[in-house]
């Protein structure tokens, strides 16, 4: 697909009941414009009455996924990427661990530097997961979907890390194609955007998580970890206040800017007038992001003394001994 253009169709059809419990008692949670990318219609999120998962609604057509996946998107900061790696320590020593995303090279090099004698494999519709493979950073690269993998990969891995699982056409496929590549007793690492964490609540459209096109699915942390139990994994240790990422203010500023001043993009380009308006509005914003930098740093301090932040983490294991949850 030529990414110069948007796709006819980037939608699917919306839905009346829920994709995770089936429920029909649907609410709508946000609907704004895209104030990421800049596409057209509006971004529509539902959330469940009964289990409170928050999704995409109508959620994005495979054209409409692979669309966005041709575009930049933020890389992910590497203590993050540390923090991930680390929370497998003490529990388990792998030898074969699949990552599933386009992050996956970047992540198996910084997890390599604490697990050296893992062998890193990764899974993704994207060019990036072979390229990574093409360089080196991954022992073999899979392209594709995971559930179209799933039967050629079946129980092969130790550990497979799912940080995407927001980005997911069906989550609860997802999952399922997970726990078949694991070996019995195998381990799943997953992170996921909390849906009822406060940030969300107050900035609504502007909060980051809500407003990125390619997430289309929210799971709050009791329902992920029913579906989890459902599979036969359980969880062993779940970070929620730490896993927070300080963020939230700045993401926000830059969202309300792309709101006054919307960017530049290959399906509508900008005349020298709006150009200047935008780098007017963005020099603007400077004192302001300096202290929305502030703010989140503050603010950090007092989510980490709390029970929550603006995302999970969780570790979870398959079969019947699965250790103790701490």
């Amino acid at each position: 697909m030529r990414v110069g253009a948007l796709p006819t169709r980037l939608f699917g059809e919306a839905r009346a009941d829920c994709p995770m419990c089936g429920s029909l008692k649907l609410a709508v949670r946000a609907n704004s414009r895209d104030l990421v990318e800049g596409g057209p219609g509006r971004l529509v999120l539902a959330r469940c009455r009964d289990c409170g998962h928050v999704f995409r609604n109508p959620g994005l057509s495979p054209e409409g996924r692979a669309f966005y996946r041709g575009l930049a998107r933020p890389r992910t900061g590497e203590g993050v990427l540390e923090a991930r790696a680390a929370m497998v320590e003490g529990f388990t020593d792998p030898r074969r661990w699949l990552d599933v995303g386009p992050e996956a090279g970047r992540f198996a090099g910084v997890a390599r530097e604490r697990w050296p004698r893992v062998a890193f494999e990764g899974v993704d519709p994207g060019e990036e997961v072979e390229e990574a493979g093409r360089r080196g950073e991954l022992a073999r690269a899979h392209r594709g979907e995971l559930g179209e993998l799933a039967g050629t990969l079946s129980g092969s891995f130790d550990i497979v890390s799912l940080f995407e699982l927001a980005s997911a056409g069906s989550p609860l496929e997802t999952l399922d194609a997970a726990v078949e590549v694991l070996t019995p007793g195998g381990w799943l690492l997953l992170e996921v955007p909390d849906p009822e964490s406060g940030f969300g609540k107050v900035l609504g459209p502007y909060w980051g998580p809500w407003a990125e096109p390619r997430s289309q699915h929210f799971l709050p942390f009791e329902t992920l970890e029913a579906a989890l139990e459902a599979r036969g994994l359980g969880i062993v240790q779940a970070f929620r206040a730490d896993a927070h990422r300080p963020v939230d203010l700045q993401v926000a500023l830059a969202l309300l800017v792309n709101r006054l001043a919307p960017p530049a993009v290959a399906w509508r380009p900008r005349g020298g007038v709006a150009r200047a308006w935008r780098g007017l509005v963005r020099g603007l914003s400077v004192p302001v992001a300096w202290s929305a930098r502030a703010g989140d740093r503050i603010l950090w301090v007092w989510v980490r003394r709390g029970r929550r932040g603006n995302t999970y983490r969780v570790l979870a294991r398959r079969g019947p001994d699965r250790g103790p949850r701490p």
